[in-house]
């Protein structure tokens, strides 16, 4: 313009990098760095492992949460808000740069199954643990005359 302004449009990507913005004029040239990061959370998945443990109050199993934006890019930096419906779990973690966070539940005493639920932002995902009964030791572990209904 009359000014000796050029301007021009970069459109964002939907992958996370740097791109960089060049312009020259004669021999007058220079440049910008322009970043393109990771939009809000809009989808999580859960994993456990290992996905069934003993209800001792005790056993735990590692959960891991993959948080991405709309375009499946991993969002880092994201709180990740936890939740069980039986047993107890972290309260909150926040992921790393790829994106996971990760949780530790740990069983009741009561067999039956946990619903885990991690949630960033407004995006959840969820994830089933089975809590087991322990098991009794077979007839041929007891003593010979031992009387205990475990044993019998």
């Amino acid at each position: 313009n009359a000014s000796g302004v050029a301007t021009a449009t970069l459109t964002s990507s939907t992958t996370v990098g740097t791109a960089t913005v060049s312009a020259k004029v004669g021999a007058a040239e220079g440049s910008a760095d322009v970043a393109f990061v990771a939009g809000a959370a809009a989808s999580v998945s859960v994993v456990a492992n290992p996905t069934s443990i003993v209800a001792n109050g005790s056993s735990t199993s590692a959960l891991t949460a993959t948080v991405k934006d709309a375009s499946g890019n991993p969002v880092p930096g994201a709180t990740v808000s936890w939740t069980t419906s039986a047993g107890s779990i972290t309260a909150a973690s926040t992921t790393d740069a790829s994106g996971v966070a990760t949780a530790t539940l740990t069983s009741s005493t009561t067999a039956g199954t946990a619903t885990v639920t991690a949630k960033a932002g407004t995006a959840q995902g969820t994830a089933s643990v089975t809590f087991t009964a322990t098991t009794p030791p077979p007839d041929d572990d007891c003593p010979i005359g031992h009387i205990n209904p475990v044993c019998n």
